[in-house]
């Protein structure tokens, strides 16, 4: 029988992918819907990387999920090369070795002694450091840097003894020699092969990225159909993976945060780096007949193109992939509507596969057309980079043999966007039923940067169900035999380690502290640091792994104006929203009273700082993402936070940027200042009855607790417009039970969250009471968050108390029905004295100074306090004119000018105070400046009229003595306390009488 004049027939495969050594067990594996997915083995990335590891970290990784190969067995002596010489290859090289001979062996090329003089091979693999360049590189410049740093720390070795500690050290790398020295580069693997089994035809590699191989394969039917050759080897490989290409993916956060790959899956958080290799053997479809040979299926065509300048390089886009498809299909006669699966590059991002999903229904059709069927051989295997697409093409070319499709893994819950396309992801072995699914397949394998290959199969059109060959062994276990090792030894510390103990009974002075790990460690982060600038050339496969799409950028610049796209809730996953915000006491004149600052209400409002809310900063954002989608409803907020307080002190204009992480939900980011995701929806969710039912905390650990004016008093900063607590019912051991209502401030109700949270830590803990909001993981809305009207009912449940921070998860119902639900709000816990939070809280009622006598006052550091402190109490003491006094000098000259301000403006505020029950002036009221002979003079309130001061500050130390008459002691803030003169006698009754009842006060409170 003969085929098209442009058929290809692949008559051969061979590959070794994760948990599959050959075709055999790969297809078994595919079947049966095994994962191949594991942890990191120790030997390819040591534990110690994941260990605390985080998104962005380089040498600390969150995801240790992965695909990974097995061991190959290698018989050097049989490709003609010497075991001594194997040992310094790049394992890449002898691994291609290995797999063209078996995908040689299975498609008959042995037994039927075809000739391979016209032979080409065309592999696809990235330009990434390999095993034995990187080895060199730990050769050469640890090498180097070991005797640099012998010399630096043990001057007394000579040249010959330190020459000889690094060449031994190099000796246990590995083997780099003339012999090997073609090993160690990338290029020269197809070069090595091509040479072994005398292949006449072109050989070359080629790096497309993630379409590399596919690209291979098109360069290998082209060469095929030119008659360059007359049979041609094809394949792609991503082998050995390392620290150092770890941290690329883990940088950029790509992979997956919960170690699981769900190729078009609302759960898909990412891909899961896979290694792999697999080898093609083709011929044109008419000779692979006339030689009888098995053939797996036919190539009808291939295809490839640029995204050109329609999006970012960075982004993928459906337009260029939809060209991409249309050139491919148009080399052929065949109906594209008759399509029966399609192979898809299916990688797990959001981005990417929606934009591959928008791609498949603008080619192939929407819903209304015939079901087909899709899947992605990643959710088995990981994305094997330059080798995902021949793994795709191995896959299917199996499947059409076969007429079985086996199942994509993870995909439970298919992308919303399917619904609307003729596409269904395979969820079990299904039986290719050609009435219902033509057996017509395609694939696709799309590269970082805008590369697109496309490729259509056909079964060959008789017998296909000759059982499988599996593939001959061309590595037999003997003497000779050797395992590759894939392992990058950047990080291996034994060879260094070996080379010192070798040195230690010699003349060799060797420090203990150079064996300690610590040490090592400095060496070869160095050295790692270097081959990770190198591999930072491979910058274009980052830019492609990022999940922000410039595909459509929607710009509302002022923030009276709603975006046509936010009208309709017409954004897709990666649109980008830009718009302006803006907040100031114009149009917020409530946030006077959320200022972190009490001063009397003449003072200029350089000096009051009120700051928008937390709580105000989250729901304006809510709104944002409710005017974008205003049929939809506000569901959830996720992973939101604050960075700083927004001040109001001038208007506030900054940049909001969001992007759409799905179709219903942004990510807003208020660079510097806030960040969260928010999420829309249609309805509502139901209510879990854990929720629902009484809450019970056990029993008060407090007998009285304190009123709503007393709160507001001493335990929080908020003025009448954010009072928004009713009653504190109940404060236990876990948690807290509250009334509470909005009052004008927009946030009151919401600030809530932090507030009695921070209320709570007040008296349930004995350390570190100050709180302030930082995060908060989730809050799920069941009715709508406008809809703030009546009281509420607070319940708060304490769930982890850290020493720097304090948890807790919130209940809000109204009538008995649940509002919303707060899971993980945390607090950042602060430890300041009970003195000044006392001047923070109330600076009209407490000073910070010692009080000696009745007009002698002494205030000097306090080792307790940190600098966020000293901020406070600047922020309390110092006005507009001494602020820019403060900011000019050196930072301890500015704290002892604090402190030295301190001091005398709570002396004068002291001694000015009649009688207990008088209320004193605020500290920023008094002024000091000095007349043309430096002498110290106070000025401010009317109060202050007439009295006098006299300083002494010796470092950060400051007592000052107030009158209103003659002054004893000295006016100079260079002289030793001592100099002052006299200390009055113990205090009088009057003040004993006054401590007394302070320290009764303070005991109420406690």
């Amino acid at each position: 029988m003969t085929g098209g004049k442009n058929d290809i027939a692949i008559v051969g495969m061979s590959c070794h992918f994760p948990g599959a050594n050959n075709i055999r067990e790969f297809w078994n594996n595919l079947c049966n819907g095994v994962s191949s997915i594991t942890d990191t083995p120790d030997d390819r990335i040591p534990p110690s990387f994941f260990a605390n590891g985080g998104k962005t970290e380089i040498d600390r990784f969150y995801c240790r999920k992965g695909g990974f190969i097995n061991p190959i067995t290698f018989n050097p002596i049989e490709y003609g090369i010497l075991p001594i010489a194997a040992e310094g290859i790049d394992p890449e090289h002898l691994a291609s070795l290995y797999l063209v001979k078996e995908a040689l062996t299975d498609a008959g090329v042995y037994e039927k002694n075809i000739p391979l003089q016209d032979c080409a091979f065309i592999l696809g693999k990235g330009n990434y450091i390999g095993v034995a360049s990187q080895r060199v590189g730990e050769m050469i410049l640890v090498g180097d840097w070991l005797q640099k740093l012998l010399k630096n720390l043990h001057p007394e070795m000579g040249d010959d003894e330190i020459d000889r500690l690094k060449k031994d050290f190099q000796s246990q790398v590995g083997r780099f020699q003339a012999d090997t020295a073609a090993g160690a580069m990338p290029n020269m693997i197809v070069s090595l092969t091509a040479n072994k089994f005398n292949l006449r035809g072109p050989a070359y590699t080629i790096d497309a990225a993630c379409a590399s191989s596919m690209l291979a394969v098109e360069q290998a039917c082209s060469l095929l159909l030119s008659s360059s050759c007359d049979i041609a080897l094809a394949g792609g490989m991503h082998l050995g993976q390392g620290a150092s290409f770890w941290s690329v993916f883990n940088v950029i956060g790509a992979m997956s945060y919960k170690g699981k790959i769900s190729p078009f899956s609302e759960d898909a958080d990412g891909v899961l780096v896979g290694e792999g290799a697999g080898i093609v053997v083709l011929k044109k479809l008419d000779k692979a007949i006339a030689d009888n040979d098995r053939i797996y299926a036919v190539i009808k065509a291939c295809g490839s193109g640029s995204d050109g300048s329609d999006v970012s390089v960075m982004a993928p886009s459906s337009k260029g992939q939809v060209e991409t498809l249309e050139k491919t299909w148009r080399k052929t006669q065949m109906d594209a509507t008759k399509i029966g699966y399609v192979e898809t590059h299916g990688t797990a991002t959001q981005v990417g596969d929606r934009t591959e999903i928008a791609t498949l229904t603008d080619f192939f059709g929407d819903n209304t057309a015939p079901s087909a069927l899709l899947g992605s051989v990643k959710s088995n295997i990981g994305h094997t980079m330059p080798a995902a697409g021949i793994a795709g093409l191995i896959k299917t070319a199996l499947a059409l043999y076969h007429k079985k499709i086996p199942p994509t893994l993870n995909c439970e819950k298919p992308l919303k966007a399917m619904h609307s396309s003729r596409f269904i992801p395979v969820q079990q072995l299904t039986d290719w039923d050609e009435e219902k699914y033509p057996l017509v397949a395609a694939i696709n394998a799309f590269g970082f940067g805008g590369i697109n290959t496309h490729a259509i199969l056909t079964p060959y059109a008789v017998e296909t169900n000759q059982a499988m060959v599996s593939p001959a062994s061309s590595a037999e276990k003997s003497k000779m035999s050797i395992t590759l090792d894939f392992t990058h030894k950047t990080f291996n510390y034994s060879p260094l380690k070996s080379a010192i103990d070798k040195n230690k009974n010699g003349s060799v002075p060797i420090a203990p502290a150079f064996i300690d790990d610590e040490v090592d460690d400095v060496i070869l982060q160095e050295a790692n640091n270097n081959l990770r600038a190198i591999a930072a050339l491979q910058e274009n496969m980052m830019n492609w792994y990022k999940t922000k799409s410039t595909k459509r950028i929607i710009k509302d610049t002022s923030n009276k104006k709603q975006s046509k796209a936010g009208s309709t809730h017409s954004q897709k996953t990666g649109d980008t929203i830009e718009k302006m915000l803006y907040f100031n006491l114009d149009e917020h004149p409530y946030l006077i009273d959320h200022s972190v600052v009490r001063q009397s209400a003449d003072r200029p409002m350089e000096e009051m700082n009120p700051v928008v809310p937390f709580s105000m900063t989250l729901e304006t954002l809510c709104e944002e993402v409710v005017e974008l989608a205003p049929d939809k409803k506000l569901l959830q907020v996720n992973n939101a936070g604050v960075m700083k307080w927004i001040s109001v002190r001038e208007p506030f204009v900054e940049k909001l940027t969001g992007v759409w992480k799905t179709d219903d939900t942004i990510a807003w980011n208020l660079p510097g200042f806030a960040f969260g995701d928010f999420t829309v929806g249609n309805a509502f969710p139901a209510v879990p009855e854990e929720y629902a039912r009484q809450i019970d905390l056990g029993d008060s650990i407090a007998p009285s607790v304190p009123n709503k004016e007393r709160i507001y008093q001493f335990f929080l900063f908020h003025g009448p417009k954010y009072h928004s607590i009713i009653e504190v019912k109940k404060l236990t051991k876990t948690g807290l039970q509250a009334t509470i209502r909005k009052s004008e401030g927009k946030g009151s109700l919401t600030d809530n969250f932090g507030g009695l949270l921070g209320m709570w830590c007040y008296f349930g803990l004995k350390e570190h009471q100050t709180t302030f909001p930082m995060s908060v993981d989730e809050i799920t809305f069941y009715q709508d968050f406008r809809d703030q009207a009546g009281v509420f009912e607070y319940n708060l449940m304490i769930t982890d108390i850290k020493p720097q921070e304090l948890i807790g998860n919130i209940i809000i119902k109204r009538d008995g029905k649940v509002w919303c639900v707060v899971k993980g709000f945390h607090n950042r816990r602060l430890e300041y004295p009970r003195s000044m939070m006392n001047v923070v809280m109330r600076p009209k009622q407490f000073i910070l100074a010692e009080q000696l006598s009745d007009n002698i006052f002494r205030y000097y550091k306090d080792p307790k306090l940190n600098i966020s402190a000293y901020d406070f109490l600047y922020e309390r003491y110092l006005n507009t004119k001494e602020r820019k006094h403060f900011n000019s000098l050196y930072p301890n000259q500015a704290r002892d000018y604090l402190i030295s301000q301190i001091a005398l403006k709570d002396g004068v505020r002291k001694f000015l105070q009649k009688s207990e029950e008088d209320e004193m002036i605020y500290p920023i009221e008094v002024s000091v400046e000095h007349d043309e002979q430096g002498k110290h003079f106070v000025s401010g309130h009317s109060k202050v009229k007439g009295v006098k001061v006299s300083i002494s500050q010796n470092g950060s130390e400051t007592t000052v003595i107030v009158s209103n008459g003659a002054l004893i002691g000295v006016n100079r803030v260079d002289l030793a306390i001592e100099k002052i003169g006299k200390i009055p006698p113990p205090l009088s009754r009057r003040k004993n009488r006054y401590l007394a009842r302070k320290r009764a006060f303070s005991a109420e409170l406690n």
